[in-house]
This record gives C-alpha cells, sequence and structure tokens, in this order.
C-alpha cells in the first residue's frame, strides 16, 4: 500500500470549512471541495494530479456524494467523498481509496 493511501486511511480526511456561501451548484461546490482536498494533501507533503474532476451527486437534503480520480506517484486511485453542506459552509470526508 502506498503513502497515500495509508495517509488517507489513517486521517480520515475529513475537514470544515465556513465559507460564503457552499456554491450556487453542485458543480460549483464540487470545484471548492476538490480545491480544499488537493490543499489539504499538498500540506501533507503529498503531490496529486487530479485525473478526473471530482464529480457530485445530490443524495438528500443538505448531502452529497462523489468520486474523485487522482494520480500519486504514477498510481491511478479513486477517491470516495461524502459531503454534507449547510448553504454557509460545508464538511467533506474520504470515505474510501479504490
Amino acid at each position: 500500500m502506498n503513502r497515500f493511501k495509508i495517509l488517507v486511511i489513517s486521517l480520515v480526511a475529513m475537514a470544515t470549512f465556513g465559507l460564503s456561501s457552499c456554491g450556487t451548484s453542485t458543480s460549483d461546490l464540487a470545484k471548492q471541495v476538490q480545491d480544499l482536498m488537493i490543499e489539504k494533501f499538498q500540506q501533507e507533503g503529498i503531490t496529486l494530479k487530479v485525473k478526473e474532476d471530482l464529480l457530485l451527486t445530490h443524495k438528500s437534503g443538505n448531502e452529497y456524494t462523489g468520486i474523485i480520480t487522482v494520480i500519486v506517484d504514477g498510481e491511478e486511485s479513486q477517491l470516495s467523498v461524502d459531503v454534507i453542506c449547510d448553504g454557509e459552509s460545508f464538511q467533506y470526508e474520504i470515505i474510501g481509496v479504490n
């Protein structure tokens, strides 16, 4: 298992951010979450390249789920992500690495 997968599993990568809004659309929210995920990994010393942007799907209420495909150290991984947005802030959690 590479260092990236170990870090994701051990961190239970969860973050909460206060924003002026969660975005006016699901695609805006996905972009904000993706940007902050990349920033968080860079802070941990992991540089990743996004192969396929985060695609979120509305589950119900203020809950979204999605998948992002990244490349780290030449290895492709898909991250499963859950997002909760209350209109003013959002929280995301990486729930799985494929």
